[in-house]
Formats: C-alpha cells, sequence, structure tokens
C-alpha cells in the first residue's frame, strides 16, 4: 500500500494524506529561476539514493517532478513538483510530499490536467489537478 504521510512511523499502518514539507529540510526550494537551480538545492541534502526528474511541456503548461528516496532498506520517497510561472518566469513550487510504500516513481502527465505519480507497483500514488494553472499562449 502506498500512503502520503506527515508522519513515517505512522505511515505503515494508516492512510495519512496531510503533506510533509521537504522545505523543513532544506530540501526543495519553493521558486526558482531554472530546473538545474532545483536539483542543485536538492542534491546535496538527499541522502541515500539518486536524485530522478522528468519535465513535461503539454497543452501550454510546463511542469517539472523531481524525486528520491532518501533511505536505505525503507520504501519511502520524498517528490517536489514545480510549475513554470511565465509571468515571474519561474519555477513554482505546487507539490511537497513523503509518499510511504515505494522506493521509486514514476511520473505522467497524460493530458494537460494531470499530474500522476505511480508507486514502483504500478499504483497512483498522487493524482494532482493541474487545473489551477493557466495554460500559457506561445
Amino acid at each position: 500500500m502506498i500512503t502520503i504521510g506527515s508522519q513515517p512511523e505512522a505511515a505503515h499502518t494508516q492512510d495519512l494524506h496531510s503533506e510533509k514539507s521537504s522545505e523543513q529540510f532544506g530540501m526543495s526550494p519553493q521558486a526558482a529561476i531554472t530546473t538545474e537551480e532545483i536539483e542543485k538545492r536538492i542534491e546535496p541534502h538527499k541522502g541515500f539514493g539518486y536524485l530522478q526528474t522528468a519535465a513535461f511541456s503539454r497543452w501550454g503548461r510546463k511542469i517539472f517532478v523531481v524525486w528520491y528516496c532518501p533511505y536505505s532498506g525503507r520504501a519511502a520517497t520524498y517528490v517536489s513538483a514545480y510549475n513554470f510561472d511565465s509571468q515571474k518566469r519561474q519555477w513554482i513550487k505546487f507539490l511537497d510530499r513523503l509518499i510511504e510504500g515505494s522506493h521509486d516513481l514514476s511520473a505522467e502527465m497524460p493530458t494537460g490536467d494531470f499530474l500522476i505519480l505511480r508507486g514502483s507497483n504500478g499504483e497512483i500514488a498522487v493524482k494532482e489537478s493541474l487545473a489551477k494553472f493557466p495554460a500559457t499562449v506561445q
């Protein structure tokens, strides 16, 4: 079972749906000019594992997702997602969670309406609406 938790020790026994901000650990910035800046800020603090990323440009929206499993022997993944705000000309964080029950994720944006994150077992861990972000006309 994949859970999204605010208390890692409790997430193994129950579904918790409150967010845990990785900003508490100095991981992902609230905003950045480039995706490289986001990765650079996270990399020294991520702990065990590799930094994984996915970028989407669909239906006038630009989305960047970054995730990592900071643990050895524990199936839990931190994920942050950003939307590019063309007026501010920067990436703004809109998702920041610890997902219990999976040591890795995959990211999808099958349409311009949702960001979907799946755990290593293929189950949907997060389905986030992107309707709040206006499409940018090119």
